[in-house]
């Protein structure tokens, strides 16, 4: 299919800049809608204000369910399989690789380093280079990188070529005023055709598979994160993640999972969940009302990167994720998944039970610490982790006080002889 044949909302002023066909309507709350794949099938999707969905679970075909089998399948994004489903997202100033060597260590599946600028890259700066620096330990890993011209992003692929990651994933979610200013991150959701163009200039480059994350469009108005996910499935792409809120929204408000599975029933390729996951039941959640093939977590492993091993070992150990797919969705008044028969609700009160000691959370601190200590050196990495052990001790007894006394503190052993003494003192 040629992009002239796809379509974006606003039929008429995209036809000028892009010279896609079809209509497809993008508002989020029809009751009911024919659409046509790629494919040139049809599906029916109930989008009867599908957010309202979070609040439970139609569990009416719960009997014809088996839920209790271990998953056994890999999960294949382009050449690379993938033997889990829960994801680190890239973030900015946190997923270092000390950081991201803390989550896989606590069973993150694969890691995605912080964004980096392809013109930079193309460049040969010296910062940019080490933020590219993977150790063995991590795999596998992802790099993301963001721009808006497509010879820099075609060119720094090139270059990434002989990097070790197993995956290239393109920015095209982060909404921070200076990259989308430039026109890069989620501002090219708002350039459908400049979007298509550096997707398909990066997997031209690319040896390895190439993934997207963006956002579920730049503002209310301009919901096109289906359009966007269609071309992308076009130009090549392996699998595409979604943040369910727009640009206009940043971090706010509540994520818009019916936008997830409105991707997933529109693209063959695999389609990664992102938003609003901190829990089991969260990620239980996602699964079953958007059916996609895994999730990805941002700010809800920040402070809490045991969250990869409790979903995982979770997922692995009692729930068949294609069983999960099967149940059959509608809007039920029952807001707290284990109060809702599912066979599993007894599974999770103990998982959620085994709290995370704060001997555990204070040796992983320090753990952190030496980490970015050994990459960055001590002047940079104690400044650095403020607020990481900001994220660490919240919701801790007494935490304010030695958080602040923290953000004091030059030297190692000033901020490790602090966190010991106030571990020896927690129950004062």
């Amino acid at each position: 299919m040629e992009i002239e044949n796809l379509s974006m909302q606003n039929k008429t002023s995209l036809q000028e800049e892009t010279g896609l066909q079809e209509e497809i309507g993008l508002q989020e709350n029809i009751s009911l809608q024919k659409k046509a794949d790629l494919n040139g099938n049809s599906y029916e999707l109930d989008c009867e204000n599908r957010n309202s969905i979070k609040n439970g679970l139609d569990l009416s075909r719960k009997n014809s369910l088996d839920l209790s089998k271990k998953n056994s399948g890999k999960l294949q994004i382009g050449g690379f399989s993938s033997e889990g489903r829960v994801f680190l997202a890239p973030m900015a100033g946190v997923t270092d690789l000390a950081f991201r060597i803390i989550c896989k260590r606590k069973g993150c599946d694969l890691l995605y380093t912080e964004m980096i600028n392809a013109k930079a890259l193309c460049y040969d700066d010296q910062k940019t280079k080490k933020m590219l620096n993977i150790k063995e330990e991590e795999h596998p890993v992802a790099v993301q990188i963001f721009g808006s011209e497509p010879d820099f992003m075609g060119r720094a692929t090139e270059i990434l070529n002989d990097y070790p990651n197993e995956i290239l994933d393109i920015n095209m979610g982060c909404p921070a005023p200076k990259v989308v200013k430039n026109g890069d991150g989620s501002a090219l959701m708002k350039n459908p055709k400049l979007a298509y163009k550096i997707m398909e200039s990066v997997v031209k480059a690319s040896k390895k598979p190439v993934t997207v994350k963006m956002r579920k469009g730049w503002d209310e108005n301009s919901i096109n994160a289906v359009q966007i996910a269609k071309l992308a499935e076009q130009a090549g792409v392996s699998a595409i993640t979604i943040h369910g809120r727009t640009r206009e929204q940043y971090y706010s408000g509540n994520a818009d999972w019916d936008i997830i599975r409105k991707i997933k029933d529109s693209v063959k390729i695999p389609v990664i969940g992102n938003g609003d996951v901190t829990s089991i039941e969260d990620a239980i959640k996602m699964f079953i009302i958007t059916h996609c093939d895994a999730i990805m977590i941002g700010r809800g492993a920040q402070g809490n990167p045991w969250i990869f091993n409790r979903i995982n070992n979770f997922l692995k150990n009692n729930i068949d994720l294609d069983e999960l797919r099967k149940i059959e969705l509608k809007n039920v008044e029952e807001t707290d998944l284990t109060s809702i028969k599912i066979r599993i609700s007894d599974k999770i009160e103990k998982y959620k039970v085994d709290e995370v000691s704060n001997q555990e959370k204070i040796d992983t601190i320090i753990e952190h610490l030496d980490l970015a200590i050994q990459e960055d050196g001590e002047y940079v990495a104690i400044r650095e982790m403020r607020k990481h052990i900001g994220w660490y001790l919240k919701g801790m007894k007494n935490s304010a006080k030695v958080r602040n006394e923290i953000n004091k503190l030059e030297t190692y052993n000033e901020v490790v002889y602090m966190l010991k003494e106030y571990l020896n003192n927690f129950q004062n």
